[in-house]
């Protein structure tokens, strides 16, 4: 399980896009030399794993990524309630949660609709082809500083195929989630497991695609701000919206997107 693009998009809507305990803003604007940055993490407020803070056996495991157990946090305060779990308990950061909500919900309602949290596409994010991935590293690139994922895949034909696809998107979710937590020594095993997976549908004729679009995320007490959303696409090599593939050679493919504004 990971947590849902949907779920992503509510809890930063409803939490303002700023952090439940010191209310700082969770995307950096736009410098005159950088993109903007988001600074801000979905974090657990009784994680999954069993040497995780606040864990609970007694959880439900299916509602470990709903958005109850969910808050917005800067990623000074993530780091802080996780390694004081015994001060921030489940039941105090709930707590925090629900206040800090009040609190957006009680400023949002001072403004006028037009200044609301949404997310937002344009033409000029959009991308005119996605780019085939043949290694974990262009893999990760992408998947890494992401803020949601649209993944699709061909029609599957058998079981393994199945398995093969299955797998890899649901680790793909998983590792993207926790990319910006995990060490570098733990990165490179990531994406060397990810090439191991790229070369192993490859091998039953499946390629792998992707690009970014970069939406627009809207409102609040800040000015737009990127949300940029990857775009990944498992194709068998006969798809006819492959518009280069050699066989031969292995030269750079590209392929149409599986949407566009007008869809």
């Amino acid at each position: 399980m990971a947590i849902s693009d949907k779920t992503r998009k509510i809890l930063w809507g409803q939490a303002g896009s700023r952090c439940a305990m010191c209310r700082c803003e969770l995307v950096a604007e736009i410098t005159k030399h950088d993109r903007a940055a988001i600074v801000g993490d979905e974090c657990h407020i009784v994680s999954r794993l069993p040497m995780g803070p606040r864990y609970n056996p007694d959880y439900p495991p299916e509602y470990v990524d709903a958005i109850d157990n969910l808050i917005l946090l800067c990623r000074v305060h993530h780091k802080q309630v996780d390694d004081q779990a015994q001060t921030y308990t489940a039941e105090l950061l709930g707590t925090m949660r629900t206040n800090h909500e009040t609190w957006v919900a009680s400023r949002l309602n001072e403004v006028e609709a037009t200044n609301r949290i949404r997310i937002t596409r344009s033409r000029s994010g959009t991308p005119t082809h996605l780019e085939r991935l043949s290694n974990g590293n262009e893999l990760m690139a992408l998947i890494g500083s992401a803020c949601a994922s649209s993944l699709d895949y061909d029609e599957l034909k058998t079981d393994q195929e199945v398995s093969l696809v299955g797998g890899f998107l649901q680790s793909l979710q998983d590792w993207g989630e926790m990319w910006s937590e995990i060490e570098p020594a733990e990165r490179v095993e990531v994406t060397f497991r990810f090439t191991e997976s790229i070369n192993d549908l490859g091998e039953n004729g499946l390629l792998v695609f992707g690009a970014r679009e970069i939406q627009q995320i809207e409102g609040g007490q800040g000015g737009a701000s990127p949300w940029p959303v990857v775009i990944i696409r498992i194709v068998r090599t006969d798809n006819q919206e492959i518009l280069t593939y050699n066989k031969d050679t292995g030269e750079c493919e590209t392929m149409r997107p599986q949407s566009n504004l007008d869809g």
